[in-house]
């Protein structure tokens, strides 16, 4: 039996158990992760959310849908409360908020930045986040497709 792993699928494995890792950090009030969960219409419900600091984000943990299992970022900044998948658009790592305005989504593997909202800064990705609109319903947030 061949042990011998890819390079690519070692940062692989290490992007996404990081991934798990921060999402498993993040507690939604129960103690455990933020678990957004599929609605009507590709919508996403996250329950019992803490607030969200301005220029600061949360990761969660997509549930259902096409994004099952997929991480995500609850965003607050300047132009509000904002979602994305996490998973970068070039080969699948997972995306980082470095709270830096120029560049505040960065994918560690290759280097790729992204805005708040998603949009490709520098490659080599060359398509933006799924990005999501965010409604405040109590203390649950409504994840809605943009």
């Amino acid at each position: 039996m061949n042990s011998s792993i890819s390079r690519r699928l070692f940062i692989e494995g290490c992007a996404a158990t990081l991934g798990l890792t921060l999402v498993g950090c993040s507690s939604g009030g129960s103690g455990g992760p933020l678990v957004a969960v599929a609605g009507e219409n590709g919508s996403f419900v996250l329950s019992n959310v803490p607030e969200v600091g301005m220029n600061e984000a949360i990761p969660f943990q997509f549930s259902g849908g096409d994004a099952d299992k997929k991480p995500g970022l609850i965003i607050n900044s300047a132009m509000g409360l904002a979602a994305v998948n996490a998973v970068c658009t070039h080969s699948g790592c997972t995306v980082e908020w470095t709270n830096d305005v120029k560049q505040p989504l960065h994918c560690p593997c290759h280097n790729s930045n992204f805005t708040v909202g998603g949009e490709v800064i520098s490659g080599p990705a060359k398509r933006p986040l799924p990005k999501f609109s965010v409604q405040k319903d109590g203390t649950n947030l409504v994840l809605t497709p943009a």
